[in-house]
């Protein structure tokens, strides 16, 4: 694990374990696991159908934390999540990502009175690519209400800020950090409860800002003259060159929970994603099934 990693952990364990005399009436647990399996018709993100690439991966992931319940309707939480990614076919994707979560959130009132929330995230993400690999902070505002026993919805927005290495250089002239990134996403988020055991999630997500897409080498001309591109670099992972412009990106989703008991569901869905910059247009198909346990 990366020393920058090592030290997030740690300082965020810290926090969990550091109130050991903390009252349950003001203090609970979070404690989760996860396994998902997802697929991506367009993993590399390529605006050029002959460069796309496809796969599979698993994740594995645990979350672990606390609540605090500061006033009647205020509270905050702390959380540490680790995960591991494997991808079928592209190893160098294979990775291991730390990161912590301190949130607060507020409730305006009893019953089905709006909510606000004010996420920061810090963590590192270490890939088998180490060019790829770095740190990443996000901060998270997000709103919603519940409008019947049935159905609630919420709107929020995230600002991104990650870092990476320095590809091979491609281009003399242009930047090499492809993978140094900026970029804003507002989502809509609708929860229906179909039946005491099952939830249906549909939303939608626009981002906009920076982004990372790749290409062969027969098809850099055409990304060059037809974007403005802010960084380029050969590319290990897919062949060819990997890229950074940017643009935006339009993704409606459905989401199916069912909980099969108090502690276990099993989550599946679909995304869409469509994405332009300048006079490039790019698109990917997601599909993930997600086996959850909370303790």
């Amino acid at each position: 694990m990366p020393r920058a990693a090592r030290i997030l952990s740690t300082l965020v364990l810290g926090i969990l374990v550091g109130p050991a005399g903390a009252s349950a009436e003001w203090a609970d647990w979070i404690a989760e696991g996860d396994v998902a399996f997802q697929y991506e018709s367009n993993l590399n993100f390529s605006p050029f159908g002959g460069d796309e690439e496809d796969d599979f991966w698993w994740r594995f992931g645990t979350r672990g934390g606390r609540f605090f319940q500061l006033t009647d309707f205020t509270r905050a939480s702390v959380e540490v999540d680790i995960a591991g990614e494997v991808y079928h076919e592209f190893d160098d994707l294979n990775a291991v990502d730390v990161g912590g979560t301190l949130a607060i959130s507020h409730k305006f009132g009893v019953g089905d009175k709006p909510w606000a929330r004010l996420a920061v995230f810090g963590g590192y993400k270490d890939l088998q690519e180490d060019d790829r690999s770095g740190a990443r902070l996000e901060v998270d505002l997000a709103a919603g209400k519940r409008f019947s026993p049935r159905f609630d919805a919420s709107l929020s927005y995230l600002f991104t800020s990650r870092w990476g290495g320095n590809g091979p250089t491609a281009v003399s002239t242009i930047s090499t950090n492809v993978w140094d990134q900026q970029y804003h996403l507002i989502s809509a988020v609708g929860n229906f409860l179909v039946t005491r055991a099952l939830l249906a999630t549909v939303g939608f997500t626009f981002r906009t800002g920076e982004f990372d897409s790749a290409c062969t080498v027969a098809n850099v001309g055409t990304v060059l003259a037809k974007a403005n591109v802010k960084a380029i670099a050969l590319d290990p992972v897919f062949g060819g060159c990997a890229y950074r412009l940017e643009g935006e990106a339009y993704s409606p989703f459905v989401n199916l929970s069912y909980g099969i008991t108090d502690h276990f569901s099993v989550n599946a869905g679909y995304r869409f994603m469509y994405g332009d910059a300048q006079r490039l247009n790019y698109d990917n198909h997601v599909g993930k099934l997600t086996l959850v346990v909370r303790f």
